[in-house]
């Protein structure tokens, strides 16, 4: 058990879950600008989720496989 924390809770793992959660909102920025030319409520929404589903999109992507050597 311990092992596994010590892969999961990483410095490297942290980076991919953080620059796959700022990926996913420059995305999605890009795309309201593309179909609104405003940013004009798009700080109101809540972005918590997709930081957490490009976060976790990313791990699943990158993510070093953890062997017991």
């Amino acid at each position: 058990m311990k092992k596994i924390l010590k892969a999961a809770l990483s410095l490297r793992n942290l980076m991919i879950f953080l620059l796959g959660g700022l990926a996913m909102i420059i995305f999605l920025l890009i795309i309201q600008l593309i179909i609104s030319k405003s940013l004009e409520g798009f700080w109101d929404d809540d972005l918590i989720f997709p930081v957490l589903i490009g976060g976790a999109v990313a791990l699943l992507r990158y993510e070093k496989p953890f062997f017991d050597k």
